[in-house]
């Protein structure tokens, strides 16, 4: 069973057993981000990304379905920087793990106060 740890992540799917729970990392794939407040407004591309602010987690790399997506947060600094869609359209399709808290977020189980990513094999911030 995961942990939660960096090195045994909660999956996208499994996340919302887990709904409280600080400080944890989550592994899936970046499938798009929401361009409004709620999950409805999931847009599962790269092109023209109106917000820098979240992207959208799923358990498969080819997932349409907004219910079936976790949000995340990115806090303004490094994260947001080196993950968010709008600087960073080669992101979309790769799989990442983050660590933040597991609460709702546009109206989903989804991850929040993100402050760790790790992508491409290297751990952010360092």
């Amino acid at each position: 069973t995961a942990t939660g740890a960096f090195d045994n992540p909660f999956t996208v799917t499994e996340s919302p057993i887990f709904v409280g729970r600080k400080d944890v990392c989550v592994i899936g794939f970046v499938v798009g981000y929401y361009s409004g407040t709620t999950h409805t407004s999931f847009v599962n591309n790269a092109t023209n990304v109106s917000s820098a602010s979240n992207i959208a987690l799923a358990a498969s790399p080819t997932e349409t379905d907004s219910k079936k997506t976790m949000p995340v947060q990115l806090p303004a600094g490094a994260i947001r920087d080196i993950v968010n869609l709008q600087q960073n359209p080669q992101n979309l399709g790769k799989q990442i793990m983050l660590r933040g808290d597991i609460n709702s977020y546009f109206g989903l189980i989804g991850l929040r106060n993100t402050k760790g990513a790790f992508i491409d094999g290297v751990e952010y911030p360092q």
